[in-house]
């Protein structure tokens, strides 16, 4: 078993056409045991990639074993979790986001009217599951990259039940849940589907 990692516009379907991002970008995993030996792995380092609808998302070319992150040998790996740091920096930015007056202000979320049909119902139904993400002192374009998630995992879970990525369905459960959105009753949603897809 290896780990993996690669970095991806998330919003890049709300670009405009022809647009690129220029950018420079390395992991670190942290030594959740020695912060001393906390540091970039030899094997994800800082590299420079151009980013566009065609190529959305780079990988590292190395993978790291897991061995070398247990615990027992470098402390990367606690309780089964690794954390990471990643560092962006935009050189250069080709087409830009639409203007914040696109937006629809819903309860602190920049929605656009488009998405309306998707974000408003939950509202209606779980007035509060917004609550502690609003109150984060986040920008607009974080905001616009959980509610891309969310409005993408709503749609995927709109589809034939053997057409929806649960394995994509559930790591997008744990990205909005650490963010601060109370999904419960979407997890409930994912986990009866993946229940009536199996029998």
């Amino acid at each position: 078993l290896s780990l993996s990692l690669s970095l991806m516009v998330s919003d890049a379907d709300f670009m405009p056409p022809g647009w690129k991002r220029h950018a420079r970008f390395s992991f670190t995993i942290v030594n959740q045991i020695s912060e001393e030996v906390s540091q970039q792995s030899s094997d994800l380092t800082e590299t420079q990639e151009w980013f566009d609808h065609k190529t959305p998302a780079w990988d590292f070319a190395n993978s790291i074993p897991l061995g070398k992150l247990d615990a027992k040998h470098g402390g990367f790996i606690v309780d089964g979790k690794v954390k990471i740091v990643v560092e962006v920096n935009v050189l250069e930015a080709v087409g830009k986001y639409e203007d914040d007056e696109d937006f629809l202000d819903l309860y602190g979320l920049p929605v656009y009217p488009s998405e309306m049909e998707f974000v408003s119902p939950i509202f209606e139904q779980h007035p509060d599951f917004a609550l502690a993400f609003v109150e984060k002192d986040l920008g607009t374009y974080f905001k616009r990259v959980v509610i891309h998630q969310l409005i993408f995992l709503i749609k995927d879970l709109r589809k034939p039940l053997q057409d929806i990525s649960f394995y994509h369905a559930h790591h997008t459960l744990v990205y909005l849940k650490a963010v601060g959105l109370d999904v419960g009753w979407l997890e409930k949603k994912v986990s009866d589907l993946k229940e009536k897809k199996e029998n």
